[in-house]
C-alpha cells in the first residue's frame, strides 16, 4: 500500500503491510497534512470511535486518492485504506 505523507517536519507516517498506517504528530500545535494513497477512489477508515471526522478527500483521480487530515499535538491516528 504506497501512501505519501505531505506535511511539515515532525509528523510521522508508519506504513503496514496490512492496508493500515498511522500518523504522528511531534508537533506542539495541531496541523492540518495530506496523505497521498496510490489507489483511484480510496476511503479512509479511522480506527477509533469519535464523533467528529478529522479528515476529508480532496481529490481522487485515476491514480490517486489524496486526503486532508488534521491532527492535534503529540497524538497519533490509525487508519485502515478501503
Amino acid at each position: 500500500m504506497p501512501v505519501t505523507l505531505e506535511s511539515v517536519g515532525r509528523v510521522s507516517l508508519f506504513p503496514y503491510d496490512n492496508n493500515t498506517f498511522i500518523l504522528q504528530s511531534f508537533l506542539d500545535r495541531p496541523e492540518r497534512v495530506r496523505v497521498r494513497i496510490n489507489k483511484p477512489d480510496a476511503k479512509l477508515e479511522l480506527l477509533a470511535k469519535t464523533k467528529i471526522r478529522p479528515f476529508e478527500i480532496v481529490r481522487s483521480g485515476e491514480k490517486e486518492s489524496v486526503f486532508e487530515i488534521f491532527i492535534m499535538p503529540g497524538h497519533y491516528m490509525a487508519f485502515k485504506v478501503g
